[in-house]
């Protein structure tokens, strides 16, 4: 009877190592049609490998990107957010995610996820810049030159910086300093 026992459990190891590989190799395959613009297939591999491996976060982002590419925002966004709800710190779902709200206009939502980023990576320079031209968009100019001082903290060569910094400057009357700014952008670029 123990033999049994054995040989059943040894079987479902040894099933569970196959689906797992299988997981990977059909995530693999999914990864290198998605390289090749092959969406579709990608995003059948990806499903594939899901049913496998349901809590595989990285297998989300992926298939969020495919259907990110085939324009189908709907079912990426699901994807997305099941892959932040799988892995909490992961911070290119959250970009993801917030560039999928900043292009639907909705900043507020856009600008939590982002937050979410600079509290995981706090000297992630893009996410300061991300979250300052959405709260350019949702006229929070305080706080969107805030956030580019602090891009400017982190690396005073960003010339982009500068130049956002100043024209959130002049939407508050600030010319004097909008004026330095530019003149720094132009410095920096040398236009």
């Amino acid at each position: 009877m123990k033999a049994i026992i054995l040989i059943f459990v040894a079987l479902i190891i040894q099933t569970v190592s196959l689906k797992a590989q299988t997981a990977d190799e059909l995530f693999k395959s999914g990864e290198e049609k998605l390289d090749k613009s092959n969406y579709k297939d990608a995003i059948e591999d990806f499903t594939k490998s899901l049913k496998l491996k349901p809590d595989d976060p990285i297998t989300y982002y992926e298939r969020a990107l495919s259907y990110s590419f085939m324009g189908n925002q709907k079912n990426a966004m699901a994807d997305i957010t099941k892959a932040i709800s799988l892995k909490s710190d992961y911070t290119e779902a959250y970009t993801m995610r917030a560039n999928f709200y900043m292009n639907s206009k909705k900043y507020s939502k856009a600008v939590e996820d982002i937050s979410m980023i600079i509290k995981l990576t706090p000297d992630d320079q893009s996410a300061y810049f991300l979250r300052g031209i959405a709260y350019g968009w949702m006229g929070k100019y305080q706080k969107a030159i805030e956030d580019y001082s602090k891009v400017i903290d982190l690396n005073p060569d960003n010339a982009e910086a500068y130049n956002s910094r100043g024209f959130n400057y002049e939407r508050l009357g600030l010319h004097e300093k909008a004026k330095k700014d530019f003149a720094k952008y132009k410095e920096l670029t040398n236009d």
